[in-house]
């Protein structure tokens, strides 16, 4: 039976890893979908041209599974553009380098 590409990169499967984020003296855990990381999307993320913030909001909504960012009352944020939007760049940057680095890493392994 064919797997569409698509489904495979979106997927909600056991394909996840956790990274641990270290921002501003704490440390949350983050998981992200390995079948979401490819070439492309790491490209449009280290891209020198285009909007950074617009790749990196559109790259982490992409790849997170789960995170632990949560609201005054402790509700865990959804992970969607319009909350990224309002989140300050350096954590979203935070995360977004965790990620990348473990997969780098993994790839030279």
């Amino acid at each position: 039976m064919p797997i569409s590409i698509l489904k495979a990169r979106r997927a909600k499967t056991a394909d996840t890893k956790t990274v641990t984020v270290v921002f501003g003296g704490e440390s949350m855990s983050v998981e992200f979908r390995l079948s979401a990381i490819t070439p492309s999307t790491l490209a449009a993320l280290q891209s020198e041209s285009g909007d950074k913030l617009a790749s990196t909001v559109d790259f982490l909504c992409e790849v997170l599974s789960r995170w632990e960012v949560v609201d005054e009352a402790g509700a865990v944020l959804p992970i969607d553009p319009e909350v990224l939007a309002v989140l300050p760049v350096d954590f979203l940057t935070a995360i977004a380098s965790a990620i990348t680095a473990d997969e780098i890493g993994r790839a030279h392994v």
